[in-house]
């Protein structure tokens, strides 16, 4: 098995072209605090499989089929020199497995001013509403940062207040503009080179990442306001400065610095308790945001 693994890291480092992922299997299946999450890297033959089965979480966000259809043709797609994936979050339900989340990432090496930089760019995250307070979206950002070596920023897009408060709480964000501050040049020619034309012309106001008109009308119920939580207000009330009303159509595209330190402090910490195994074997790591907080006391 460990054999098998390594040959199949060692493929897909040739055949993106990086030196990005862990010797490791596809799909690779982990437990965190009593939810299964399988991380399938995209290739021409499960590429049809994995659109279909994301395909019910983009309905609930509202789109008609033909736009769903095509984000989701757009971010499940091999893509050359690029590590991409799939992750589903899971649980047993009336004795079968059953999809509550997912997300689509791609892993990209760039250059910027001569600096060589490794970003995360996030495509579709979503979460069934339900299980929203189980810190999957926290989760599935912890998983990709412990997972691949070496990246220096996240990216992606929301309206979503729950979307930013994902990058704090999983203690390994030192900053995320346009929350933090305006993009500087530096941020915006990383952005111009890991986005595709599309997405980066999707971006009205390159000093605050302000997308207009590109999500449909949804119902500002669904966006459930924070109560007693000063954090998440925070980020609501810098959201709605912004130019980004709950339920609205502007959404923003965000740029996250991520802290190298904290992410090589947790994975040295918890090497011993981190070993990826391919399915249908299991790792059983109990709840990970929970020590990675332990470790960083002072974020709180």
């Amino acid at each position: 098995m460990a054999t098998e693994a390594a040959e199949a890291g060692d493929s897909l480092r040739e055949s993106v072209g990086l030196s990005l992922v862990l010797p490791r299997g596809n799909p690779v299946t982990r437990i965190h605090n009593g939810i299964f999450y399988e991380t399938h890297r995209v290739t021409p033959n499960n590429m049809w499989a994995l659109r279909f089965r994301a395909l019910p979480f983009e309905k609930q966000l509202g789109y008609d089929s033909f736009r769903t259809h095509d984000e989701i043709r757009h971010h499940i797609q091999p893509r050359p020199g690029r590590l991409v994936e799939v992750e589903f979050a899971r649980i047993r339900y009336k004795g079968e497995m059953v999809d509550i989340g997912v997300v689509t990432q791609e892993i990209a090496d760039i250059s910027v001013d001569g600096q060589k930089k490794r970003g995360l760019s996030i495509g579709v995250k979503v979460v069934d509403p339900k299980f929203e307070n189980r810190d999957i979206g926290t989760q599935l950002l912890i998983d990709a940062l412990l997972e691949h070596d070496g990246i220096d920023f996240v990216t992606g897009r929301s309206r979503n207040g729950r979307v930013y408060r994902y990058l704090e709480k999983s203690f390994l964000i030192e900053k995320t503009f346009p929350l933090d501050g305006e993009f500087t040049p530096e941020i915006v020619e990383a952005l111009r080179q890991i986005l595709d034309i599309t997405n980066f012309k999707q971006i009205a106001d390159l000093r605050i990442g302000l997308c207009v008109g590109i999500y449909p009308l949804a119902d500002s119920a669904l966006f459930i306001a924070p109560k007693n939580n000063p954090a998440a207000e925070r980020i609501v009330n810098r959201l709605t400065e912004l130019g980004v009303e709950p339920g609205g159509l502007n959404g923003l595209r965000y740029y996250a610095v991520v802290d190298k330190e904290a992410v090589m402090t947790a994975r040295d910490k918890y090497a011993g308790n981190e070993i990826l195994e391919s399915t249908p074997r299991l790792s059983s790591l109990g709840t990970l945001r929970d020590k990675i907080v332990s470790l960083f006391p002072c974020r709180h």
